[in-house]
């Protein structure tokens, strides 16, 4: 008598599937590390954004530092723009699929279904 065993399920993925996972994987990966450098980003432009209100509000030092001035005003908008073009990304990273089964795939996988549940 011969013993049946089960093959593992990645040994059984076709190339179309394989390179799906793939590709789902790299947007994945793409995704997280987008999320880390925007929220890293959020914090940055929060922090120039309020360094630039607190002079922009007030007279004197608006005044007497122009050039400070002017450089919290421009590292205000570089961070802004950074976040805004970060938050792009972020949604540019997000993946639609539609994944379409032949009929006969379709009762296959049902009928594991039922025998399974």
């Amino acid at each position: 008598m011969q013993e049946i065993r089960s093959a593992s399920t990645e040994l059984l993925t076709s190339d179309g599937l394989r390179e799906l996972k793939h590709l789902i994987q790299m947007a994945y990966e793409e995704h997280e590390q987008i999320s880390t450098e925007s929220l890293k980003a959020t914090r940055e432009e929060a922090r120039t954004s309020k360094r630039f209100r607190s002079w922009n509000n007030g007279m004197v030092l608006r005044r007497l530092f122009k050039g400070s001035f002017e450089v919290r005003r421009a590292e205000a908008e570089i961070s802004s723009a950074r976040k805004c073009e970060l938050e792009e990304q972020l949604r540019l990273t997000t993946i639609a699929t539609q994944v379409e089964l032949a009929p006969r795939v379709k009762r296959t996988r049902c009928i594991e279904g039922v025998a399974a549940g």
